[in-house]
């Protein structure tokens, strides 16, 4: 119980800007973290061993480029949700 409420006055002390950073660069680690999960599995998936993941990483990334050209309303839809929801954070 301490520790919670140190990390209460902490956060009841520290400038709201800052609170703000720091949960903005938590849930930045958060989303890498899943991106990097998401990203070896599906090579997994696939059967692509470590010597090839770099390129099979560049070749999403591609794919999903190419995703977001095709369908740019779909994309800007999801965009401005996904702003809404961190908007607290910026």
């Amino acid at each position: 119980m301490a520790t919670q409420d140190d990390l209460f006055e902490m956060h009841s002390t520290a400038h709201p800007d800052l609170v703000r950073y720091v949960q903005k660069e938590a849930h930045d680690r958060l989303l890498a973290g899943q991106m990097e999960g998401l990203l070896t599995s599906r090579a997994a998936l696939h059967g692509i061993d470590y010597a090839h993941l770099a390129e099979f990483a560049a070749l999403l990334g591609e794919q999903m480029a190419q995703q977001i050209e095709d369908e740019p309303e779909r994309f800007s839809q999801k965009l401005h949700k996904a702003a809404d929801r961190v908007r607290i954070m910026r």
